[in-house]
This record gives structure tokens, sequence and C-alpha cells, in this order.
């Protein structure tokens, strides 16, 4: 891009590239029709004219909940320059998303039509107005805006800000960053400035769009320099090679933890991708070796750049070749004046090591209603970004660490109050330390120090995943440590900084020693062991190792997953239903290969069946021989962000704990509230199941909570007939079958029928079950109740009418009670439930 005066707006820069060559495509996406300059202009007057016909005006806040893609991208560009726009992650829990909209001061929330999102029921809580994006024939990112409800007047003294993003804080509450029109498109011309950007440069944008890296970098910096962006769902590394080379990219920009991915997926296979001129990295340290090993096995330069939210992003970056990039440093200036200040704000020279401070036209104006962090973070018109760092001779930039508490996880801030609260909500949590951990990959890690309650106990994989039901997966603890009391220093405080080191914590520890290798003792260990061993670089793993405590993230869990699907052998089950988040199940080789050669989920809880959805979650209770084949399936159908959990009943299960369905319910309901603390809840299930959920329901009403209801096929007035179907599903026990969902091991192909003692007493469990459901009767229900009923379902509707309480809603489904599972009219089945969730 040449130089000259940055656009002082996204119209106006828009504007100039549409001047200059109107048919040039500015955006498209992975399928359909390219974006025209032309029509981004159009796009971005359509959009505005639709807000101010709502009521919105410049000063609104308006906060976006949508997946990455072309319409995300548009809606972006279009709210900040008609209003303010606030980006929001859609892995965001309803208490986060309740928090930021608050936050923010919002006006309204974008959402996409008919798809179900947590965002819908904190704006009707909050009284915000509801913009549904309904996509439309045409380019890429067409699509209209249908308002339900009209803004309120605001009595807040707003900055005229265009784009609004969250930064976490050392305490539990982030922080607010207002950014103009001028900040992003200073910083836009200043990325395409650097990396020399030309209309016929492509970029593959592959970073997450509620980013600031995103957003600037792979968004608005080729859009300045009147190059195309190409939208993708989201970076995928098993995908990525193909988009490249579909695409003809010639650059992306990513985060470190991605550059690995790439690296071991892509890099794996000694394939060169000579279309790219660079890969550009940015909002995490780029360790030297994976720098040098992504240009020699790859074949492009890694141009490593610094960048923030308070800058509107990029603050530094190594230059393109074939100038100078220096190993380690992240670069020489690139937008705002670099200073280096002591503890009293005064410049050091170079070689000097102090703290990073900014200054420039990209730089923001202050945290929106925080003046004392303000005060700590602003000296004589200098921001002081709270990294450590020094400038050598030449004015390249060398980073030493943070000087602050904030955890960096792979380019994701994370403030470690915000996760102790969540935490500490747990009932045997007594006091708990959030801190950074050290990660090969991603820089820093979540790790977690816990001190229980006497007589309390929960083991690290529970606490995950009560963490992962409140907060983003990002923010989860990837390490747990158990200890008696929490080491507090000379004053008594804990102080997180420097905690990882006086645990112990160094990579690829996990609070603990590594287990003593034990070697595989079968095929599929063998391979496991060697997966592991290639993927995280270690030199020997045994079957005790565990694989997040070696330096596994979830990138890696997704490839461990691919790669096992492409080399499994015939002792492996299902792999396609087996979700990455059963690794927190089961990170060892050893249990791992046990969940494998099942092909479903581990036992013990409710579990999320389609991972990374952030709705309300739906807990589902499958029976018949249906089990985690059909919800995998189901879960991948749903429209929107539908959590569909499902339940694996505890490995300790016993005949005498299922005498009855109500004792059942009491164990559900147990593990329910594991998951999810407090309602509201949305309970389902099928056939025997559909029994179990209207107990769980039940119960949960007398415990006073809110409760939906959504029954598919229940056993109803006539419980002889669900008993023959429970026998017959029994007798089958195929895979993810009933048994397989008591936690019972199934059979794997090939192996032998297992030990006279675990048939007698798997004989045994059938036999309580079986008694269970023939004694079982329905019984009333003080709430609405749904049924879905297949063709064939043979209990009246008067039956049901009697049980619900407040109301029916009666449902048929158009196939027979047998065929509605079948996965090819799964789809049918799905839409009704995704109505059905969607209707308050």
């Amino acid at each position: 891009m040449s130089g000259g005066r940055a656009p002082a707006s996204i119209a106006e820069l828009v504007r100039a590239q549409s001047e200059r060559a109107p048919d040039a495509v500015a955006l498209t996406g992975l399928h359909g029709l390219p974006l025209s300059y032309s029509a981004l202009g159009e796009r971005l007057e359509t959009v505005e004219r639709e807000l101010r016909g709502t009521g919105i005006g410049p000063e609104d806040r308006v906060a976006v909940v949508l997946d990455d893609g072309p319409d995300l991208a548009v809606t972006f560009l279009a709210i900040a320059a008609a209003a303010a726009c606030a980006p929001l992650n859609p892995a965001y829990r309803e208490q986060e998303l309740a928090f930021s909209l608050s936050d923010l001061g919002a006006t309204a929330v974008v959402v996409r039509a008919r798809a179900a999102s947590p965002a819908r029921a904190v704006a009707e809580r909050l009284g915000l107005v509801l913009l549904e994006l309904e996509g439309r024939d045409g380019p890429s990112g067409t699509f209209s805006l249908r308002a339900h409800g009209r803004p309120r007047a605001s009595a807040q003294d707003r900055n005229a800000a265009a784009l609004l993003l969250h930064t976490s804080g050392t305490t539990a509450r982030p922080k607010l960053v207002p950014l103009t029109e001028a900040n992003l498109c200073a910083s836009a011309a200043a990325i395409a400035r650097t990396l020399e950007l030309c209309p016929d440069d492509r970029c593959l944008a592959v970073m997450p769009l509620f980013h600031i890296h995103g957003l600037i970098a792979s968004i608005l910096a080729p859009l300045a320099a009147g190059s195309t962006v190409v939208c993708t769902p989201g970076f995928h590394p098993i995908r990525f090679a193909d988009w490249l080379e579909a695409t003809r990219a010639t650059w992306y920009t990513a985060v470190p933890t991605m550059h690995r991915a790439v690296l071991d997926r892509v890099g794996r296979n000694g394939a060169r991708l000579h279309g790219l001129r660079f890969a550009r990295s940015s909002s995490a340290a780029l360790p030297v070796t994976v720098s040098a090993a992504l240009e020699a096995r790859l074949g492009w330069p890694v141009i490593e750049a610094y960048g923030m939210t308070e800058a509107a992003h990029q603050m530094a970056s190594n230059p393109i070749p074939p100038n100078e990039r220096k190993p380690g440093s992240v670069g020489l200036p690139a937008g705002p004046e670099i200073a280096i200040l002591d503890e009293n704000g005064i410049g050091l020279e170079n070689g000097a090591i102090g703290e990073v401070a900014i200054r420039g036209p990209s730089v923001f104006g202050g945290y929106e209603g925080n003046p004392e962090a303000n005060l700590d973070a602003f000296t004589n018109g200098w921001f002081r970004t709270g990294d450590e760092g020094y400038l050598d001779d030449e004015g390249y930039l060398f980073l030493r660490g943070r000087l602050k508490e904030i955890i960096n996880r792979g380019g994701e801030k994370v403030s470690p109050r915000e996760v102790e609260e969540i935490v500490l909500a747990h009932p045997a949590v007594a006091d708990v330390v959030a801190f950074a951990r050290p990660h090969a990959r991603l820089g820093e890690d979540v790790a977690a120090a816990v001190v229980l309650h006497a007589g309390r106990s929960v083991g690290a994989p529970a606490l995950r995943q009560f963490a992962a039901s409140r907060l983003a997966p990002f923010k989860v603890p990837g390490s747990v440590v158990f200890l008696d009391e929490l080491p507090k220093g000379a004053t008594g405080k804990v102080q997180r900084v420097g905690m990882a080191e006086r645990l112990g914590l160094a990579i690829g520890d996990a609070g603990s020693a590594r287990p003593a290798y034990e070697a595989p003792r079968r095929e599929l260990e063998a391979r496991l062991c060697r997966l592991y061993e290639e993927l995280l670089g270690v030199e020997r793993v045994g079957i005790h190792d565990d694989f997040l405590a070696l330096g596994g993230d979830s990138l890696l869990v997704a490839q461990l997953l691919a790669r096992i699907a492409e080399e499994a052998g015939p002792e492996v089950g299902s792999v396609e239903n087996v979700p990455a988040w059963s690794i927190l199940w089961a990170p060892t080789v050893e249990r791992l290969a046990v969940l494998l050669e099942r092909g479903s989920t581990l036992p013990g809880g409710a579990m999320p069946v389609e991972p990374g959805r952030s709705g309300t979650p739906f807990f589902f209770i499958p029976a018949h021989d249906w089990g985690t084949v059909g919800l995998g399936a189901l879960g991948r159908r749903l429209e929107g962000e539908h959590a569909l959990y499902t339940f694996q009943l505890r490995p300790e299960l016993r005949p005498a704990d299922v005498t009855d369905v109500a004792a059942m319910a009491a164990l559900l309901v147990q593990d329910l509230r594991v998951a999810r603390p407090q309602g509201p809840y949305t309970v389902g299930g099928i056939c025997f199941g559909g029994g179990l959920a209207l107990e769980v329901a039940r119960k949960l009403k007398a415990e006073g909570e809110e409760v939906r209801l959504i029954l598919v096929n229940p056993i109803g007035e006539r419980p002889g007939r669900a008993r023959h179907v429970l026998r017959a599903a029994l007798l089958s026990a195929r895979n993810g079958s009933l048994i397989s969902w008591l936690g019972r091991r199934g059979k794997p192909r090939g192996a032998s029928a297992g030990s006279s003692a675990a048939a007698k007493a798997e004989t045994e469990l059938e036999r309580a079950l079986i008694s269970a459901s023939r004694t079982y009767r329905a019984a009333p229900f003080v709430g609405r109740v749904t049924i879905l009923a297949g063709a064939d379902y043979t209990t009246p509707k008067r039956f049901w009418e009697g049980i619900a309480g407040g109301g029916l809603d009666w449902r048929p489904v158009p196939h027979g009670s047998a065929a509605v599972f079948r996965m090819r009219h799964l789809d049918a089945l799905a839409t009704e439930l995704a109505d059905v969730l969607s209707t308050p």
C-alpha cells in the first residue's frame, strides 16, 4: 500500500477502493459468489438504513453473536461504520454474555435467524433489541436484519466508538476498550504498509472475528490495500492446506498455536505450499524453533508481529524479506511510537530493560468507566502495555515477559479472577488460585491450584467439566493441582505471578511427577503411544502419560482424533462418535484405548454430545438400541447453538441402584447439577429414557427449579411394551446401546465374549432394569410437556393431557417409532427439536 493519510472512516476506506477498482473482489467465502468493492459499499449503506429504521443511531452499541464467515465480516464493517460494534465470542455461556452485554450498555444484539443462542434469552432479560440476521441470495455477506423491539433512550455519555472489545483485567471485571474508526483505519493502514500488501493479494482469514487480531489484520488491513479477503468458518488444521490451494491465498495471519498445528498437519506430509508469499504471526510469542521449522519445511517466510487490543492490534512487526527479520524479536515499530520506560515513567536507552509503552493514532484514549485503570495505564501520554522488553541499537523490539497477571493462552487473554470465581462455585472447593502455566505450544495455559473442603472430594476431570459448563473453552484450566493450602508470600497474599515455578509446573508437567514409564501391552496402545510421541514431540510415552499434561491442547486433540480415524485398526470402534472433550476424561493412552474400543464416551455424568456449542444445555436421556451414535448424529444436525448433553451413569452402578425409575432419576439429577448447578433446565428423553426424563423433571420441579420437558415416543400408559423393547435393546448390546450408556464396556469387534463374572453382572443389571421398567407408571408433572410422537406411537394424546399439568404440546413426526431415529430420518427430527428448543 502506498503512503499518505490513512482513511478516517471505514466508509471512506471502502469508497476509496471502490473508486479505484469497483469490480475488484473485496470479500468472499469458501463457497458462493464474491462481493465486489462497489457492492460492499452498497452493503454498508443498506445496513445503516436498516439500523436507522429500527431507531439505532451512531452512539448505540450493537453486540454481534455470530459464527465466523462472510456474514460476520460484513456485519462488523457495516455496524462499525454506522454505530458501535461489539463482536462477542459465540462460545460464551449465558453468564459471560449477560456480563458483556450489561457492561457494554448494549442497545441491540445480532443473532442468526432461527438459530438457538443463549444471547436470545439474555437480550430478552435485559430488554435489548434483537436483530435477526437472515441470509439472502446474492454475493457473500448478503443479508437483511429484522428487528424485534425498539431501542430505549440511553442516558449514558458515550465515546464515539466504532468497535468495543473487552480485555481481561487482573480482577474479575474485564476492562472495556473503545476504539474509534480513526484508530481502526490507522492500524489497518500500518499493517498493509508493513506487509507490502497489494490488490493482487488474497488473505485467508482464519482468526476468530470477535478478536482484534482477526478483525483488523485479516479483514480491514487487506481492504485498506484493495486486496481480497477469503472468509472461512474458522481455523481447521485438517482442511487448511486444501483451503490454501482452492482459494489461491497469498498470505494468512494466525496465533502461534495455529502455526504449530499447520506445521504438524501439513508439514508431516512433506508439503511445500509455494502459493503463499508469507505467513504472519501475532497475539502471542512465536517460538523461534517453530518459525524456523515453518520456513524450512513449508517454504514461506513467517513475519512475527506484536499487537494488543488497546492499540487496535499492531504495534510492531518484522519486515517483509529481503529486509532483516531478527529471530526472537517482534520487529520494528509498525504503527504507534514505542518507548521503554522505567518504573517512574522515564524513557530508557536502547538495550535497557523496562516496560513497553506506546502512543500514536491507533492507540485508544482510555478504558471506559475505569478511571483507576487509566491512571495506572497512562504516563505522560504513553500507554503502558504491561509487557517487559527492550529495544536494540537498530530499533528492534525484544519482549521478556508480562508484568501483569493476565494469562495469554495462545493469543486469548484470560482473567485469573474470573476463573477463580467459577471454580469456587463448586461445592467441594474451599479455595483456589488461577495462574499462567508455561505451555510448549500455547505459550501459556490456564492452571488452577485448588484446596478442597474437609471430607469433600472431586477429581480434576470433573472440576474441568464443571468449569466448562460456565466458561468459554479457552478459559477452562488445563491443569488442576490439589494442595492442602495455597502458597502465600511474606505479606500473606497469594501471588499468581511465578506460581507455576513455585509449584514446579514446568512445561509438560501437570502439577505432579510424570508417572513411571509402562510399555504398551497391545497394538492399539502401541499405536497411541507413537501418535502421542509424534504430535507432542516427546521422546517416549507410556500408557499412563497424560496427553494434556505433556503439552496437548484443543487443536492437537482434533489432530489426534483425525490421525486415529486415518490409521484405526479393526479393534477401534467408530471414532467419529468420540467427542474431543472425551480427552478430558481419557487423557492417558490406557484410558483412551478403552474409550476407542468401546466407541462411545466415558462413563460418569452429563457430557456434551457436540462440543463447542454455547446454547442452554438440552439434557437428553437415550434408551432403546439408539445411543451415542444417534445422539452424535442428532447433535450435528441441530441448527444453531443447541448444546445437546447426554448421560453416562457411573461405572460403579450396581443392580441395587436401579430398583426403580425414581432411584435412577435421582442419580441423573446429581450428575445434571454438576454440569449445570442451577436452572432453568431443559430435559428430554426417548422411550424408556423418556420415563427417566419425566422423573428427572419431577424431581427438579420439587426442588423449586424451572423445567422444560421434551419427550420422544416416551413410555406412558403401557409400560409392559417398554419392557419388551428394553429387553431387546439389552440383548443386542451393540455399540452405543443402553448397556454402553450405563457404563458397561461393550465388546470390541473381533473380541471374545469376556469373563463369566462380567457377563453375570450384566445379566443382573439387565434384570434390575427390566424390573424397574415393568413397575414404572408415569405420574403427573406440574409443567408443560412437549411430546414428539412417531406415526405408530400407541399411547393416546389424552393420557399425556392428564399428565401435563401445565399444558401439552403434541407434535406428530412423520416416521414410525422404530424409524424416527434412523440416520436418514434424523433431519426431520432435528428440525422439529430445534423449533421446540427455539420456542420460548
